[in-house]
């Protein structure tokens, strides 16, 4: 008899995140700090959330430290380039494959979203 163990490990997940802006301008501002963040997981660009919220108090806004994100946030634990996308008011991020997307949706809430929907 063989008995099998099976697990999630997350990473079939295909999540999208839609963040609705109050307006373009709005999104615009938002979008290249959004992209920043999302990405810097897969490209390993910041080995702890120090050095994340150092460059980013300097970078994209000073009172980033203070909004309470964690190494764990930041290292989304992604496998594979996800697509992200400005659309006038709306920044969509698709094939975004784990569910650790909480320091997304806490840095798209910061940064002004008004709705955001995750599918």
């Amino acid at each position: 008899m063989k008995i099998w163990k099976e697990f999630n490990s997350s990473h079939s997940s295909n999540i999208t995140i839609i963040g609705k802006f109050e307006d373009v301008a709005n999104a615009k501002g938002a979008f290249k700090m959004i992209e920043d963040f999302t990405l810097a997981s897969w490209e390993e660009r910041y080995p702890s959330v120090k050095e994340f919220n150092d460059y980013w108090a300097i970078n994209f806004h000073p009172d980033i430290p203070y909004i309470g994100l964690t190494d764990r946030d930041i290292e989304t634990g992604i496998d594979n380039y996800p697509d992200i996308t400005l659309e006038g008011d709306t920044i969509i991020i698709s094939s975004f494959r784990t569910d650790n997307f909480g320091g997304i949706a806490r840095l798209m809430r910061f940064s002004g979203a008004k709705k955001i929907v995750i599918e």
